[in-house]
């Protein structure tokens, strides 16, 4: 073999070994199951999420609305949306997550000083017993904590409550636009800055409204989904098509 011809086949072997391993090697696709079974209140639901994803051209994002994983691995449906807000997931949740950004989507917010202003307060209202009780509770004006415990109970409000009813029904009264949210009395605090230690949801939210904070499994699914097919105007998207989703 001629020296000239050396090169060329050393780099045709080369090209040749490359290509064979290529071809061996299987294809990197992200990881979409074919079908999932959902067991909810209202019988269970085969989901085909093959179907969705390819067929009907449905991205990721479009579902997996606020994904905090890999485009090939996003975070389950059930993982923010359980079917019970039960002790057992409050207690177990936190591992289901990767890192502290996921957390931020939900514990949205912690409150560090009260924005309150008594002096300014004092100047604006006709006498102290619009905010303080009368005296027949209380010869002259307390500290609201003084009397309002933590926590409620059948005797006595607590502070939280008692404030926020008494400053709630006053802004009302006096201001067209009454309070606008939390912000309005309290800073924030950054809970990136802080290891993750995010108070329980309870604490500010009642368990009756878990729903409209984050809607279970089953409410979650039905709100995507019939919208979804009622836009596109495919799929079962009436109130008497249960059936095609739903066996026993």
């Amino acid at each position: 073999m001629k020296k000239r011809y050396i090169p060329i086949t050393i780099t045709t072997a080369v090209l040749a070994v490359i290509a064979f391993v290529g071809y061996l090697r299987p294809e990197t696709r992200p990881t979409v199951p074919v079908r999932i079974l959902f067991d909810n209140s209202s019988n269970r639901v085969v989901f085909s999420h093959l179907l969705h994803n390819r067929a009907g051209k449905v991205q990721c994002l479009e579902c997996h609305h606020h994904n905090q994983g890999t485009a090939s691995d996003p975070i389950a449906c059930e993982l923010c949306h359980p079917a019970a807000f039960d002790e057992n997931y409050v207690q177990n949740h936190p591992e289901y997550f990767e890192n502290q950004i996921a957390c931020l989507q939900c514990h949205h917010m912690e409150f560090e000083e009260l924005l309150f202003d008594h002096d300014a307060h004092a100047e604006a209202v006709e006498d102290c017993t619009d905010c303080h009780h009368g005296p027949d509770r209380e010869p002259e004006p307390q500290r609201c904590r003084s009397c309002h415990p933590a926590a409620s109970d059948k005797n006595i409000l607590s502070l939280q409550d008692a404030t926020h009813d008494c400053c709630k029904q006053c802004h009302d009264e006096k201001f067209a636009d009454g309070p606008t949210g939390c912000f309005f009395c309290h800073s924030e605090k950054d809970l990136k800055a802080i290891e993750p230690s995010y108070p329980d949801c309870r604490k500010c939210h009642p368990a009756e409204d878990y729903k409209d904070l984050i809607p279970e499994k089953t409410i979650a699914f039905h709100k995507r989904c019939m919208n979804c097919h009622r836009q596109n105007n495919k799929g079962p998207c009436e109130e008497d098509e249960c059936f095609r989703c739903h066996f026993k």
